[in-house]
């Protein structure tokens, strides 16, 4: 069944110029549009996580817990049983993190960081907290847990979502009509 719209009224040729330029013109429109979405919620959750110390999503950072503030302040998600969470400082992992950013400052490299606690008996993250990761053994410290923590914002105080983004890339330059595929790709770190 072919695609009818009023504004060529009737169903849309592809060998017709205008109405190639016609569909054209509504897909800028609306991606303008969810241009427009984007900016509203990015805001939205901006001044979420500011003013209300909401935590926005995600598995909370090795040295926070979260916490529960109350029942969700819109009716319909309160009704679904959404709480409202914000993090608060595992009072056992936090000085873990304190020790691993002084260490890192005082010029020690990740791997001996990592043995450091291994030796000292403090638990890795995996082992502090099995469910975080199932498929961990927990065994010692690694440099990669070691790197994810010195390279995660939220230990800056930094509030950080939408570190990829979805691009649509056209799938023929030359022949608009074959549409396009949805890459993802990652942010730029300074956005």
């Amino acid at each position: 069944m072919p695609l009818g719209v009023p504004e060529v009224g009737g169903p849309i040729d592809p060998t017709n110029e205008a109405h190639e330029l016609i569909m054209m013109m509504f897909g800028g429109v609306s991606k303008g549009e969810r241009n427009r979405i984007k900016v509203r919620v990015r805001t939205a959750m901006s001044a979420l996580a500011e003013i209300e110390g909401r935590y926005l999503g995600g598995r909370p950072p090795y040295g926070y817990v979260l916490i529960d503030l109350g029942p969700h302040p819109n009716p319909a998600k309160a009704a679904d049983g959404k709480r409202l969470r914000a993090l608060d400082l595992d009072t056992y992992a936090a000085p873990v993190v304190q020790r691993i950013f002084r260490e890192f400052l005082e010029s020690r490299g990740l791997f001996a960081i990592a043995e450091g606690l291994t030796r000292d008996g403090i638990p890795s993250p995996s082992a502090h907290d099995p469910t975080r990761n199932k498929h961990r053994s927990g065994i010692a410290w690694s440099k990669s847990a070691i790197r994810a923590i010195l390279t995660n914002f939220r230990y800056t105080g930094r509030q950080v979502w939408n570190r990829q983004r979805k691009d649509e890339v056209l799938l023929d330059v030359e022949d608009v009509t074959l549409g396009h595929t949805t890459k993802q790709r990652w942010n730029d770190a300074d956005q």
